[in-house]
C-alpha cells in the first residue's frame, strides 16, 4: 500500500528470472501471471541478481538477450552488481518499467529481489520513495530470515 504499486519477489533460476510471488497494488489489472518467467537481463531484480552471481549465469543471461542489450548489460555488470537498487524500462509498450531491490543475505549472497513496478511517466522523486519502502522492507524480511 505505502508503495502504490504491485511488489513482486524475484529470484534467479538459471538465465531467467521467476516472479514467485505477487503482492497486488491499485495498478493491478484484470489478468493475473503470477509465475511469469523472463529473460533474467530483461528485468531489474534479474539485473542485480545475475550481475552479483557466478560467471557461467551471468554468461547464460547474456546470450538470453539480443544486441544492443548484451553489450550495455556486459559493460554494466560490475555497476549493477554493487548496485543498491536499479530501474529496468519495460522492453514491451504497454508494460510498466521496475525498480528492484536486492534482498541481500548477512554473508553478501543475493537471494531474491523486491520489485516494484512504476507508472507511466515516472519521476525521481517517486523512484526515491518506492526504494525506501522496499529497502524497508528488505531489512524486515532479512532480520526475519537470519532468526530462522
Amino acid at each position: 500500500d505505502a508503495v502504490g504499486a504491485t511488489v513482486h519477489v524475484q529470484v534467479l533460476v538459471r538465465e531467467q528470472v521467476v516472479y514467485v510471488d505477487r503482492v497486488d497494488g491499485p495498478d493491478a489489472g484484470l489478468f493475473r501471471d503470477p509465475h511469469r518467467v523472463s529473460p533474467a537481463l530483461l528485468t531489474a531484480g534479474g539485473r542485480l541478481l545475475a550481475a552479483r552471481g557466478e560467471d557461467e549465469p551471468w554468461k547464460a543471461a547474456l546470450a538470453g538477450v539480443p544486441e544492443p542489450l548484451r553489450s550495455v548489460a556486459d559493460a554494466a555488470r560490475d555497476e549493477w552488481a554493487r548496485a543498491t537498487w536499479l530501474v529496468a524500462e519495460s522492453d514491451q509498450p504497454s508494460a510498466p518499467a521496475e525498480v528492484a531491490v536486492p534482498v541481500v543475505d548477512a554473508s553478501g549472497v543475493a537471494l531474491a529481489a523486491l520489485v516494484a513496478d512504476l507508472p507511466i511517466g515516472f519521476g525521481d522523486a517517486q523512484v526515491a520513495a518506492v526504494v525506501a519502502h522496499l529497502t524497508r522492507a528488505v531489512a524486515a524480511a532479512v532480520r526475519t530470515l537470519g532468526h530462522g
